[in-house]
């Protein structure tokens, strides 16, 4: 499908430039922004379309990281090298007293070794993408925002893929008494790193 997808929006294009900037206006357009998925994975992304019951046509909805996958899987069918990045978005990068209250009682769970996790209020979590050219290196992409080729200074980068192993002790399921930190962990691994352990209560 993902295949199929790519060949119709690409058409006769051979620049691989052109074709990942058309990837991202289609996917930009053919998703519609929806958060709190069940399933972050394409394979559900693809076999839940919708269809817009003005116009009859089809979309699929999802949040930034369907976004970011569809478009990475597209220009990987089409053999140009791409990867999800993760990272934080917002205004605020630095802690104070104000930013670094905590969101909710998970932010405040205390793990047996002795940690918890905090988010920074003033940058919220974000999935963008980028696409690799020869002799150039790795572009920024945005699907989600529909932009191309540049990545504005209120980004941070936390993570790129989405297959992240965080190690032999990591809690194999959501929490799990590590706090909102370590929410996007399943089985051992993570789709992006969401927020950094700002506050340690033992090391």
């Amino acid at each position: 499908k993902v295949e199929e997808l790519a060949k119709e929006t690409i058409g006769n294009e051979i620049n691989p430039y052109l074709k990942a900037q058309k990837i991202c206006l289609f996917v930009h357009k053919k998703i519609r922004f929806h958060q709190g998925m069940d399933d972050r994975s394409l394979d559900w992304l693809l076999s839940h379309p919708a269809i817009d019951e003005r116009t009859g046509e089809e979309y699929f909805t999802g949040a930034c990281t369907e976004y970011a996958a569809l478009f990475a899987g597209m220009c990987r069918s089409e053999g140009i090298p791409a990867r999800c990045v993760y990272g934080r978005i917002g205004w605020c990068p630095f802690l104070n007293e104000e930013n670094s209250k905590t969101y909710s009682r998970l932010d405040t769970v205390i793990s047996d070794d002795g940690f918890a996790g905090s988010q920074c209020h003033g940058l919220g979590p974000h999935m963008w993408a980028e696409f690799y050219l020869q002799d150039i290196g790795w572009i920024p992409v945005d699907p989600n925002a529909g932009s191309f080729g540049q990545l504005h200074n209120y980004k941070v980068i936390m993570s790129k893929g989405r297959d992240i192993l965080v190690g032999p002790d990591a809690p194999p399921e959501h929490h799990n008494g590590y706090g909102f930190q370590w929410v996007p962990i399943n089985n051992g691994r993570a789709d992006g790193l969401l927020s950094a352990v700002y506050n340690i209560g033992k090391i």
